[in-house]
């Protein structure tokens, strides 16, 4: 009976020790699986943050062009207007000179006239 009884104390002791190493490991199990869990989410997250990175720099890109664009377009626009304003910069020093013309011309006609009623 005593040789029962040891057996019975050590089998206790035994299903005691793998209860507890059985606990232990499950709870290493679950600490493993919400560490799983964590660096899934983590891992998500940062693809979330390289999809918005990889789209914010498209658009950067897209801005660039339309700036680029933009400048061009603004440059061409100044050098018409340069050379509409030296056009009509020009174009009245075209009247200017055609308004002295026309002064000299009357000028010479009035002075023509004057000698032709002079003279007769």
């Amino acid at each position: 009976m005593d040789a029962i009884e040891a057996k019975i104390k050590d089998l206790h002791s035994q299903s005691s020790r793998l209860l507890g190493t059985l606990a232990c490991n499950k709870s290493l199990e679950l600490s493993l699986l919400r560490t799983k869990q964590r660096r899934q989410i983590q891992e998500t997250y940062l693809e979330e943050l390289k999809q918005k990175e990889s789209a914010a720099s498209r658009q950067h890109a897209k801005l660039r062009i339309i700036y680029k664009r933009l400048k061009m377009e603004k440059q061409r626009f100044e050098a018409i207007n340069s050379l509409s304003m030296g056009i009509a910069s020009n174009f009245d020093s075209f009247l200017g000179l055609i308004e002295r013309v026309r002064f000299s011309s009357l000028t010479t006609l009035m002075f023509f006239k004057i000698q032709l009623l002079a003279n007769t």
